[in-house]
C-alpha cells in the first residue's frame, strides 16, 4: 500500500496529466477505505471470536 500510495503521484501525472491537487483529490478513495476499515475490522474480529468461543464453550474474561 505504501508503494502504491507513494507512485500515484508520479503514475498520474506522467500518464494522465494531472495537476498536483486533482491527484491529491484521488487519494481521498484510498484514504477513506482505510478510514472505514480501520473503525470496522477490529469490531468484526471481536463479534467472530466471541462466537467461535461460544461455539466451543469457552469462556472470555475481559482483559485476558
Amino acid at each position: 500500500m505504501m508503494v502504491t500510495t507513494a507512485a500515484v503521484l508520479d503514475l498520474f501525472k506522467s500518464t494522465y496529466g494531472l495537476e498536483r491537487l486533482k491527484i491529491g483529490l484521488c487519494y481521498i478513495s484510498m484514504d477513506t477505505g482505510s478510514l472505514i476499515s480501520a473503525l470496522t475490522i477490529g469490531h468484526l474480529v471481536d463479534w467472530n471470536f466471541r462466537r467461535h468461543a461460544a461455539r466451543l464453550n469457552v469462556v472470555i474474561n475481559k482483559g485476558k
